[in-house]
């Protein structure tokens, strides 16, 4: 017997309830169905109705702990559905075709774009501590860092979640990956690169040497003469005097 999620858009779903129809013209409020849409749920109980509606959507399945031992390859995700047609199960990711394609050879794909969908993958860091990366070579899987490649126009943040034989998998929360649910699949070549997350000394030392340079880029002294002075302030842990009073 199938289990269904017990919140749906904001309601708390109603025990035996296998779909959801907004309300509309015909019907003036939102209700949860059950049996083919042959009974709803209103004033707290049970209900036959001779509606037929054509337009109710089936409740996503309750999330279960997945046995990602099971998984068919090193790529699989799981994928749950709100949508009939298609069950949950493996998938893997197509980058050329920009869908998912079922593991099991049946031919089932979801388009990546799609908004009916969950996309689960396989934990890495949420389940550990990030690995600690010296910069050098590609950074191995679980590592957070930041990478930028020819397609790329600026550095994006990201998890390391596979390495295929010319490829890394990444997983990132950066908007130009909404697209394909937040993975990253990138070519290796030589215009691919990685760098540790900065520290918080870093970024302090980053914001203190633009802010330098932002007062005194008038044309008088070049940026680099400046951010090298900015950089012996910072590390001499300067700081301006206070006003006299």
């Amino acid at each position: 017997m199938k289990k269904y999620v017990k919140e749906y858009k904001g309601h708390q779903v109603p025990e035996g309830a296998d779909s959801f129809g907004e309300k509309n013209d015909f019907f003036p409020q939102n209700c949860f169905y059950k049996d083919s849409g042959s009974k709803v749920f209103v004033v707290n109980q049970w209900m036959k109705t001779l509606s037929q509606r054509k337009d109710l959507i089936p409740l996503p399945e309750a999330r279960q702990e997945l046995d990602w031992s099971a998984a068919p390859s090193d790529v699989a995700v799981w994928i749950t559905a709100n949508d009939s047609r298609i069950r949950a199960g493996w998938f893997e990711y197509d980058k050329k075709r920009e869908v998912f394609m079922a593991c099991d050879g049946s031919g089932t794909w979801w388009p990546a774009s799609s908004e009916n969908m969950e996309v689960h993958y396989q934990p890495t860091t949420s389940q550990s501590e990030p690995v600690k990366w010296n910069g050098e070579g590609l950074p191995p899987v679980s590592t957070v860092c930041e990478f930028i490649h020819s397609g790329i126009s600026s550095w994006q943040y990201g998890e390391v979640i596979y390495h295929l034989d010319n490829k890394i998998v990444l997983k990132s929360n950066e908007e130009m990956w909404s697209d394909t649910h937040g993975i990253a699949i990138i070519h290796i070549d030589n215009s691919l690169k990685f760098r540790p997350l900065k520290t918080q000394q870093e970024k302090k030392r980053e914001a203190f040497i633009n802010a330098v340079a932002g007062e005194f880029l008038d044309g008088e002294f070049d940026r680099r003469t400046i951010e090298s002075i900015a950089s012996r302030l910072f590390r001499a842990e300067f700081a301006a005097p206070k006003a006299a009073d």
